[in-house]
C-alpha cells in the first residue's frame, strides 16, 4: 500500500462490514488475535484496534514486523542472500522461485521511483527464460522509457552485481548515489540488504541492488529488488 494510505479495519471479515478503525501504512504495533477466515479468495485476519477492541483487516496488506537490529543479526537472511546469488548466477528459475513467497511475490524496479514489475511465485520460476516484455519505466539519467523481458533488462544487471559484489550491508543506502529516498516508502515495513558492485578505477560504473526481505511465518523471502546506478 502507498505510504499515505490507511488500512481499513472492519467490524467483520469482508468489505461488506463497516469500517471501525484505520491503521497507518507504517504501523509496527499491529497485533493479531490469531483468528483468520477466508472470504472469497481473500484471507482476513482479526487484529487489535488502536485504542482497544478488535476488528478485521485484509491479510495481503499486513506483514510480519522484524526490528532492524534483529533483522541484521539473523543468519537465515544471510543464507537467503547466498541462495539468491546462486540462483541468479545459474539462471535457475526454480531456485529463484523458492525464495519468493506466495503472498506478495517479488517486486523488481529498474529505478527506485518507478512503478515495480511484480512477479508471483509461478512467474518467478520462468523469469530467466520468459520473453514476456514489461514496462520498467524511465531509465536513470536518459529518462528513456525502458521495455523488455526480465532476462534482457534486469538479469544482466543482477549478474554484474552478484558476480562482483562486496560484503552485503544491512539497511544501508550509502551506495545508492544521490537519490533522495532510495528505499521506496511503501516498503517501509521491510528491512533490506545492499548488494554493491564498486566502480572500476577511474570509472563511474558502480551498480547496487537493495534486496528487500519479508518474513512469512518466521521464514525470510525476497520481496523486492531495487536497482541503482550512476547517473549524471
Amino acid at each position: 500500500m502507498a505510504s499515505n494510505d490507511t488500512l481499513n479495519v472492519r467490524s467483520g471479515p469482508g468489505v461488506s462490514y463497516p469500517i471501525v478503525a484505520g491503521l497507518a501504512s507504517n504501523a509496527h504495533d499491529v497485533m493479531r488475535t490469531g483468528r483468520a477466515t477466508t472470504v472469497g479468495s481473500a484471507i482476513w485476519w482479526e487484529v487489535q484496534k488502536p485504542g482497544g477492541g478488535t476488528g478485521w483487516s485484509h491479510s495481503s496488506y499486513l506483514t510480519e514486523y522484524v526490528a532492524p537490529s534483529a533483522f541484521c543479526a539473523n543468519t537465515s537472511v544471510n543464507a537467503l542472500l547466498t541462495s539468491l546469488g546462486t540462483a541468479i548466477k545459474n539462471a535457475d528459475g526454480a531456485a529463484f522461485a523458492a525464495l519468493v513467497n506466495e503472498k506478495h511475490g517479488v517486486d523488481v524496479r529498474l529505478v527506485s521511483r518507478n512503478k515495480p514489475v511484480n512477479f508471483n511465485k509461478t512467474a518467478a520460476a520462468g523469469i530467466f527464460t520468459s520473453t514476456a516484455s514489461y514496462s520498467w519505466g524511465a531509465a536513470e539519467g536518459s529518462g528513456l522509457e525502458t521495455t523488455g523481458a526480465f532476462k534482457d533488462v534486469m538479469q544482466p544487471k543482477l549478474l554484474e552485481v552478484f558476480n562482483a559484489a562486496t560484503t552485503p550491508a544491512c539497511n544501508d543506502t550509502s551506495k545508492t548515489g544521490t537519490v533522495s529516498q532510495p528505499w521506496p516508502p511503501e516498503y517501509s515495513p521491510f528491512n533490506f540488504y545492499s548488494i554493491h558492485k564498486p566502480a572500476a578505477s577511474g570509472s563511474l560504473d558502480w551498480r547496487t541492488f537493495l534486496v528487500g526481505v519479508e518474513f512469512v511465518e518466521g521464514k525470510p523471502y525476497v520481496v523486492s529488488l531495487v536497482h541503482f546506478q550512476w547517473a549524471p
